[in-house]
C-alpha cells in the first residue's frame, strides 16, 4: 500500500515540477504572484488533463473547486450523496453543459468498488485525468458527547473509503 502511494506522490511531484518549468518558459516569476502562478498552473492542468472527478462537491471546499474547475473550462464529474446539492451546485457553474452528476455515498467503502465499475460499465471509454478525494465528515461534539459508532462511521468516510476509492481509480485510470 504504501509503495503506491509513493508512486503517487513521486508522479504528483513530477508532474507539478513539470508545470513549475512550462511556467517559467511562458511567464515571468517576478511578473505573478502567488495566486497567480497557482491559477496559471490550474489552466495548465486544464489544457492537458481534460476530466476531473470531485467528490464532496455538494458544500465546501469542493463546491468551490467545482466552480473554479468549471471557470477553467474543466469537463467534471461531481459526486456526493445528495442529488439536489449537486443539482444545484451544476447549474451555478459557469458551464454547467460540462459536468456530470454520479450521486456517490462514501459511507460504505464496500460499495464504493461496485458503483465506480458500475458508472465505467455505463460509460465504457470514458477517461478520468485527475481523482479529487474531497468528501469528508467533521465531529462537532466532545469525546464524551461522541458515541464510538459514529467515531467508527467518521473514520469510514474520512479514512476507509478514501483508500478504497482510490484504489478503485488507480485501477481503472492505469
Amino acid at each position: 500500500m504504501f509503495s503506491s502511494i509513493y508512486i503517487l506522490y513521486t508522479l504528483a511531484i513530477m508532474t507539478f515540477l513539470f508545470f513549475l518549468r512550462k511556467i517559467k518558459k511562458w511567464k515571468s516569476r517576478k511578473e505573478m504572484n502567488f495566486n497567480g502562478k497557482v491559477f496559471f498552473l490550474f489552466r495548465l492542468l486544464i489544457n492537458y488533463l481534460k476530466v476531473i472527478w470531485l467528490t464532496g462537491a455538494s458544500s465546501g471546499i469542493g463546491e468551490a473547486l467545482t466552480y473554479k474547475f468549471s471557470e477553467l473550462g474543466a469537463k467534471l464529474i461531481i459526486s456526493s450523496r445528495r442529488l439536489n446539492e449537486l443539482e444545484r451546485v451544476k447549474n451555478n457553474c459557469k458551464y454547467p453543459e460540462n459536468v456530470e452528476i454520479f450521486i456517490l455515498d462514501m459511507s460504505n467503502a464496500d460499495q464504493l468498488e461496485i458503483l465506480v465499475n458500475d458508472y465505467f460499465a455505463k460509460n465504457p471509454g470514458k477517461k478520468i485525468d485527475i481523482l479529487l478525494n474531497n468528501a469528508g465528515l467533521s465531529m462537532r461534539a466532545t469525546c464524551l458527547e461522541h458515541t464510538f459508532e459514529k467515531d467508527k462511521y467518521i473514520m469510514n468516510v474520512n479514512f476507509l473509503s478514501v483508500i478504497a476509492l482510490s484504489k478503485v481509480f488507480l485501477f481503472v485510470m492505469s
